[in-house]
């Protein structure tokens, strides 16, 4: 009985403590239900450095994986889920390639797009049953490609957006292009087609237009947008540009719509470097430590909001999926654990919605790494996130096993602290041993401490239970 009174006081002292915080957002700590790792990994390969997830389906990239009986450098493996299980189902290489495949990889369905940071090729290859096979290579004249993204339009069409950060544009080396490809899926025969290349108009030397792409499509067209981290304009030095570019409901007739440009009076704001996710007429933008998203009115884009990230992570590879954005990140000087923060607007709130923290992703990683390199996905409610360690302050040369993990976020309530779908003792355990380690996930009230008053918010909220 006094056991049940203390509970019931803890309780009603939490609910108390937690009705005077209005509008904190919480954000529970999930971890991994799966790990997926190569057949063949090896401990340099960079097996995580590019991840992509639809459906039950993920695809990651190891572009500095060496196999000397194919004379090939770079591979991205394909896995699969049953059930609950995922398993490997296909190792995609393509021999004599030396262009590190695997460094950007794309998914859409039964369609998989890779390219790597050296090469002049962009590579799509499509599944049948269980098996997959090369259905065609895009070329580049111009340079290497650096960045790969897929997406639909119409009824009937794929698109393929592909940066080259290092091409030539207006007269100008280095300054960046994309080109875009499209598939009539309905016409057997049908070929990849490349339809447009885009570049700057006010495009300079060295503003790596290309470094990473997105693209949304729906049936009455495309919106593609590419990123230039280096332009010089208005907000500063090397604050950086984010080009939109749309086209008609066959992916044809691309034309520039909008220049975002990060936040004025800063210098190095290199808008872009870290990812770029568009959705309808939702865009986010990495821009130096905080995620930034624009909405789009008619043909008016604006900046609507700017999220911080308080992980001690650069954000990075930037997923939006309906309501849900996922955010990766490079961490620097840390050690045990890797994660992507998960953040949510109110369903059906649109593009006026308020972007809030749900969910930390947290990974195990090597005990001492001085960097980590995460990129994610997200799909539905399952994400995936790689983990590249590295040491000697970003040396490339990585000394440990790389690997991805899955997570089901079921888009939980706050008390469900371990994304189970369930509130239960076994929350408290995983808060609690979240709070101990001063874990940024045991931050519940959102104040950017991890203290005793986390505990009471956390409480009073479990004692409520889900909606």
């Amino acid at each position: 009985m006094t056991t049940s009174m203390s509970l019931i006081r803890l309780a009603l002292a939490a609910t108390i403590f937690l009705s005077a915080i209005p509008n904190r957002p919480a954000a529970a700590q999930c971890m991994p239900t799966a790990e997926l790792v190569a057949g063949d990994r090896a401990a340099n390969d960079h097996f995580g450095e590019a991840v992509a997830i639809s459906g039950d389906t993920a695809v990651v990239g190891a572009p500095q994986h060496a196999d000397p009986s194919t004379s090939s450098y770079g591979a991205a493996y394909v896995f699969v889920r049953n059930g609950s299980s995922w398993t490997q189902q296909a190792k995609l290489f393509i021999p004599g390639e030396q262009g590190a495949f695997g460094a950007s990889v794309a998914i859409l369905g039964n369609t998989i797009a890779v390219c790597g940071y050296t090469s002049h090729n962009a590579y799509v290859f499509t599944r049948s049953g269980t098996t997959w096979s090369l259905q065609t290579t895009l070329p580049n004249t111009d340079d290497q490609f650096t960045s790969v993204a897929l997406g639909s339009v119409g009824v009937s069409r794929l698109v393929a957006v592909v940066g080259a950060r290092y091409a030539p544009a207006n007269g100008l080396n280095f300054a960046g292009a994309a080109r875009i490809y499209t598939l009539d899926t309905l016409h057997v025969g049908s070929v990849w087609t490349q339809v447009a290349r885009l570049t700057a108009p006010d495009a300079a030397a060295g503003d790596g237009f290309g470094i990473s792409v997105a693209v949304s499509g729906g049936i009455s067209g495309a919106t593609a947008i590419i990123a230039a981290p280096y332009k010089n304009n208005a907000s500063g030095v090397e604050a950086g540009a984010a080009y939109v570019y749309t086209s008609n409901n066959v992916g044809s007739g691309w034309a520039q719509q909008a220049e975002l440009i990060a936040m004025p009076g800063f210098t190095q704001q290199h808008l872009g470097l870290g990812g770029v996710s568009i959705n309808g007429d939702t865009a986010v933008i990495v821009e130096l430590n905080m995620n930034t998203f624009f909405t789009r009115t008619g043909t008016t884009w604006t900046r609507h909001q700017f999220l911080w990230d308080r992980s001690g992570s650069v954000p990075a590879f930037v997923r939006l999926f309906g309501d849900v954005l996922i955010a990766g990140g490079d961490i620097y000087f840390q050690s045990g654990s890797a994660w992507a923060n998960v953040y949510t607007r109110p369903t059906g709130s649109g593009i006026g919605g308020t972007w809030v923290p749900r969910l930390q992703l947290v990974a195990p990683a090597p005990l001492a790494e001085d960097f980590l390199h995460s990129p994610a996905d997200y799909s539905g409610t399952t994400a995936v996130l790689g983990v590249v360690a590295q040491v000697g302050n970003g040396n490339p040369g990585t000394q440990f096993p790389s690997a991805a993990y899955i997570f089901n976020t079921y888009n939980p309530c706050p008390p469900d602290f371990d994304c189970n779908g369930t509130v239960s003792v076994n929350d408290i355990f995983a808060f609690l041993s979240a709070w101990f380690a001063a874990s940024t996930g045991a931050d519940f009230t959102g104040d950017s401490i991890v203290a005793v008053n986390d505990i009471f918010a956390f409480l009073g909220a479990w004692f409520a239970g889900c909606p």
